[in-house]
């Protein structure tokens, strides 16, 4: 739930959520990737025992799932699809300045405000 509530949330702000496996993030460094036990001796300190780290570890968690991310990213392993357009049916008749609800193939349905070209909409709000 915690998922689809967090991707439901960064579609609707434009952003990439990707996910990305926790295992090992909180004993691996940030700064230099080094990963040992002894890194995290409090359950809120993070200390690397070879570079001298220190920070929050949830904090540097943090840093470490998203570098595992942009490296996934750049190495090809998730690919980032193109957005997907809504369209109007044919035949339908909207009229300028009309409200319509625009059904996608994915997703949820959208309230639109038809704009003068009809093929932009000027606003958009998620209909509840």
């Amino acid at each position: 739930m915690v998922v689809k509530f967090i991707r439901y949330k960064g579609l609707k702000k434009d952003k990439l959520t990707i996910k990305i496996p926790p295992h090992g993030t909180s004993q691996e460094s940030s700064q230099c990737g080094h990963t040992r036990l002894g890194n995290r001796e409090t359950q809120a300190e993070f200390i690397c025992q070879d570079c001298g780290f220190t920070a929050n570890a949830d904090y540097n968690a943090a840093l470490v799932i998203k570098k595992r991310g942009i490296k996934a990213l750049l190495d090809g392993t998730i690919m980032v699809e193109q957005k997907k357009t809504v369209r109007v049916r044919k035949g339908s008749r909207i009229h300028i300045g009309q409200e319509a609800t625009v059904r996608r193939t994915a997703g949820i349905p959208r309230r639109v405000l038809v704009s003068v070209n009809r093929e932009a909409p000027i606003s958009t709000a998620s209909s509840g």
